[in-house]
């Protein structure tokens, strides 16, 4: 008979156990997923396949320490430019922004210590499609192919890492809002004025064309295709507003979440870029998030967010952000270790897939003692709110190399309390970037 009044405390604390878990849980419903973010939504809308963008090799410009040439969106036809460097210490810049953008697209200041060394280019190779580069002193070379768009790093044959492999490259352009209700609104009133002064104003009577020249004179023929030419060197002028139906969806100009509305006067200005890293299994980094040291696929779920936020009770082993955002990822094998730096202070999703994912420890032996299975690879997709697409590679080859060349472009500043000087506009250097 004791036994039923220890099992009833028993429930009864589990109850309770169960009812405080819920009520600290963290409210997801104030958090955004990717599905409720316009623009994470939009860029993965943007599905793997041959790639719009096309590289014009006739416009490779080659200087001593950088190279540019323009990307070309052959969907929209909107003009991009693309500057690559290599950098000292086994680096390599990769900058792709609008070329004539309506006004000045942000740029992240005050996070690299100093503009950072460059070393020499040179075209090596040329083909009708394509083009190779060798990046200084470090023995790695970068073949550009135009047509798709993509780039390839290698170290000797070995290739190390891929730029827009899966044509997933998607930069929104500025733009000016057509039809919208204040056009409408303008175009109305304007419309009623004519109408109005139309009332109060005749034409005066022409004066008669002396006889016989009037019935002499006959209009002169309309020449065929004239307006039509015209209208056609009319359009041939404007840069298309809307390019496509999907960055018109709801969203692409004002959108509101909970009680907060974002309006955007010049509509859509994500962008995106995709790499793949093959051999390499497992990547880590991009923290903030309550998630294993490795970082975990995420096809059929959320990105990894970036986006600094103070969350009391936050779920374990979730790709939602937390405190900090620090946009380093990291690949590691037995051969090298890479780094991949997106310096892009917006709102930023991360996605990640790969080949081996699913597979268990003994499906991946079994491939290996029958020597078959596929290299492992990783794929890894950034996508910002707005900015403009500025990463750095950061080739190692070893972990402690990678924080070196990281350290040497944002400094070693341990922020408040750390002992050590942080650069300017770092409020924490655990925290990168502060309330974005």
């Amino acid at each position: 008979m004791a036994a039923a009044p220890e099992r009833l405390g028993m429930a009864a604390l589990v109850w309770m156990a169960l009812c405080l878990a819920a009520a600290f849980a963290v409210d997801r419903s104030n958090f955004k997923t990717c599905e409720q973010s316009s623009f994470c939504k939009r860029q993965r809308s943007v599905k793997p396949g041959s790639s719009p963008y096309r590289a014009l090799l006739e416009s490779l410009q080659l200087s001593q320490d950088s190279m540019k040439l323009q990307l070309v969106n052959e969907v929209n036809k909107v003009p991009l430019l693309l500057e690559l460097c290599g950098l000292q210490g086994n680096m390599t810049r990769i900058k792709i922004n609008e070329l004539s953008p309506l006004r000045p697209r942000y740029e992240v200041p005050d996070v690299l210590v100093r503009d950072p060394p460059t070393t020499w280019l040179a075209v090596t190779g040329r083909d009708e499609n394509s083009v190779e580069l060798s990046l200084g002193d470090s023995g790695h070379k970068l073949i550009l192919t135009g047509k798709p768009f993509r780039m390839d790093l290698l170290q000797g044959r070995e290739l190390v890492l891929s730029v827009n492999p899966r044509g997933l490259l998607h930069f929104e352009h500025l733009r000016h809002q057509k039809d919208s209700f204040s056009d409408k609104v303008s175009s109305s009133v304007g419309s009623l004025w004519d109408k109005i002064k139309s009332l109060f104003h005749r034409e005066e009577p022409k004066e008669p064309a002396p006889e016989g020249e009037a019935a002499g004179k006959e209009p002169e023929p309309a020449v065929p295709g004239d307006e039509e030419s015209s209208e056609k060197s009319t359009k041939s002028e404007e840069v298309p507003d809307r390019p496509d139906g999907a960055e018109e969806e709801l969203g692409s100009w004002e959108e509101t979440f909970k009680t907060h509305t974002d309006s955007k006067p010049n509509g859509p200005t994500s962008v995106g870029l995709d790499f793949s890293l093959p051999g390499f299994e497992h990547v880590y980094g991009i923290p903030e998030h309550a998630d294993h040291l490795r970082l975990r696929t995420t096809e059929g779920g959320d990105p990894y967010r970036l986006y600094n936020l103070d969350v009391f009770q936050y779920e374990l082993y979730n790709p939602m952000a937390l405190y900090g955002s620090v946009p380093l990822l990291l690949a590691h094998n037995t051969q090298r270790t890479l780094g991949i730096f997106w310096l892009n202070a917006a709102e930023t999703w991360v996605d990640i897939s790969s080949n081996t994912a699913g597979k268990t420890l003994f499906g991946k032996m079994l491939d290996y003692m029958q020597g078959g299975g596929e290299t492992p690879q990783t794929d890894v997709r950034w996508m910002s709110e707005s900015g403009i697409i500025d990463v750095f590679l950061l080739l190692g080859p070893a972990p402690t190399d990678v924080f070196r060349q990281y350290t040497a472009l944002t400094g070693t500043g341990l922020g408040v309390g750390g002992g050590l000087p942080s650069p300017d506009g770092w409020g924490e250097g655990d925290t990168w970037p502060w309330w974005v």
